[in-house]
């Protein structure tokens, strides 16, 4: 029997930030929309089962998905 493990980041929550941030990555301006999320492990890289280290707050661009530290984050 094999059983395949591996890692996985999870995200919840969508809250769009109040001010418009500009993405060094494609180089778009829009309002960011705010994260927070976790790595787990995953049973076949799908299905999380246990969580590892601590929740983390970002940002994330809307249009190309890349992830930023939130400093506005509590």
């Amino acid at each position: 029997m094999i059983i395949l493990l591996g890692t996985r980041f999870i995200t919840w929550g969508s809250e769009r930030t109040a001010t418009i941030w500009h993405c060094p990555n494609c180089e778009h301006d829009d309002r960011f929309v705010r994260k927070r999320g976790r790595r787990c492990v995953a049973l076949f890289f799908l299905l999380p089962i246990i969580p590892l280290g601590r929740v983390e707050n970002f940002t994330q661009c809307p249009n190309c998905g890349a992830r930023y530290v939130d400093p506005d984050a509590a």
